[in-house]
């Protein structure tokens, strides 16, 4: 007789306690795995920044300066608060520090101006695709900017590159200028038609930033609604109004309103949310510094916001308005 060999089976109670047991697992593994994405991006999202803050320096180098913040030729110099035409940004002043020397021919950057490029097809085709080092690789926003489109010569609308990373204008309000009396202008490193040099930065390049993060939009916690920045352009700015969320805001930013400000406070508060800094980074935003480090600043640093500070007369006395400013003299100690 020879025996018969039974095989066991899974019962199906078994096989549901496994496939429970491996849900659990997912589950707990998930928020790891996505947090370990996140870490990537940021850490890829400080590397833009810093290989921007490298070429500033790269471009201080050569120049002597800075660039400027944009390069007025529209509207003309005496009209200062239409939205006209678009004018070049710093971020098309640099193509070429930034590897993109090739673009930046392409779109005669120096040889036409903005609106007049922009009626060129193939320069505008060109303007239209991602300038990879001024993206965020967390950015879910749209890789042309249709939120700030920028005005042509023969006066068609068109949107651009969009960009994560926006110049440091301001501790207070958008300001085109830098002069007496200093607390209502810029106090940033971009302003108009003038570059900045490193001797003016009095208060020290490791103690002042120069650019900023500024979202598409984001979720905040605890049901408090979402930024709704919209980013940035990556080549020039409509016209040169200030103090609004047209014109300097397209490629620059201030300090009047808090990291990651949220869109519900307040009346007016999607032009607040676009003139300020913003990321889709837990609890702040990475800023690169004039000496080319880079820094993740906390939404919770102190500072004077919103109403609380006037725009044209406020002094820079926290550590939020001491690190947009290049020479308030004010510390900005830990941060």
């Amino acid at each position: 007789m020879f025996a018969v060999r039974r095989t066991r089976a899974f019962t199906l109670v078994e096989l549901l306690v496994v496939i429970a047991i491996i849900g659990v697992l997912v589950g707990l593994l998930l928020p790891a795995i996505q947090a370990a994405r996140e870490a990537a991006r940021r850490t890829q999202c400080k590397s833009n920044l810093k290989n921007l803050g490298l070429a500033l320096l790269n471009y201080q180098d050569t120049a002597k300066m800075f660039p400027p913040g944009v390069v007025q030729l529209y509207p003309p110099y005496d009209d200062t608060n239409d939205v006209q035409e678009g004018n070049w940004s710093w971020g098309a002043l640099m193509l070429t520090f930034v590897e993109e020397g090739p673009l930046r021919d392409t779109i005669r950057v120096g040889e036409l101006t903005l609106a007049a490029s922009m009626d060129v097809p193939e320069n505008l085709t060109a303007m239209q695709n991602a300038v990879p080092v001024y993206r965020c690789p967390t950015e879910t926003g749209p890789i042309t900017n249709n939120e700030r489109l920028i005005k042509s010569l023969a006066g068609t609308s068109s949107p651009l590159a969009a960009t994560s990373y926006v110049g440091v204008n301001s501790s207070g309000e958008l300001r085109r200028d830098r002069g007496k009396p200093e607390n209502s202008r810029a106090n940033g490193v971009f302003v108009r038609q003038r570059g900045t040099r490193l001797r003016e930065i009095t208060d020290g390049t490791s103690k002042t930033a120069v650019l900023g993060e500024r979202a598409w939009e984001m979720n905040l916690s605890n049901d408090e609604g979402q930024v709704l920045g919209r980013a940035g352009v990556a080549f020039g700015i409509r016209g040169v109004r200030q103090a609004s969320e047209q014109g300097l805001a397209d490629a620059m930013g201030c300090g009047r309103y808090q990291i990651n400000y949220s869109s519900n406070s307040g009346t007016n508060f999607a032009s607040f949310a676009r003139r300020g800094f913003s990321s889709q980074h837990p609890g702040g935003a990475h800023f690169a510094l004039a000496d080319g480090s880079v820094q993740f600043i906390s939404e919770d640093i102190e500072g004077d916001f919103g109403a609380d500070q006037i725009a044209l007369t406020q002094e820079v006395d926290s550590p939020w308005e001491a690190l947009l400013g290049i020479n308030d003299g004010v510390a900005v100690g830990t941060f």
